[in-house]
C-alpha cells in the first residue's frame, strides 16, 4: 500500500520499520518510531505505539507546512 501511495503522489504515514524505511523517508513520508522486537522463532516484529501514530497524523494534518513539504516530494 506505501508503494502504491508514493506512486501516486499521496503522502504515507508508517512506523519506523525495516524494510520500509528502505523506500519510505523522512522527505517523502511520516515515520512513527515503533518497538522492534525479535519472537522466539528469531522474527523481527514491530511493537506499534497507535497513541503515538495519532499524534504524528493529528500534527501533520494540522500543520500545513508538514503535509505541504512531503507532497513537494512524492
Amino acid at each position: 500500500i506505501g508503494l502504491s501511495s508514493l506512486q501516486m503522489g499521496t503522502p504515507v504515514i508508517a512506523y519506523q520499520f525495516p524494510p520500509l524505511t528502505e523506500f519510505l523517508t523522512r522527505f517523502n513520508s511520516v515515520q512513527v518510531p515503533c518497538q522492534i522486537i525479535q519472537d522466539g522463532f528469531g522474527m523481527t516484529i514491530a511493537e506499534p505505539d497507535d497513541e503515538l501514530f495519532e499524534q504524528r497524523l493529528h500534527h501533520t494534518l494540522t500543520d500545513p507546512n508538514a503535509l505541504y513539504m512531503i507532497q513537494q516530494t512524492v
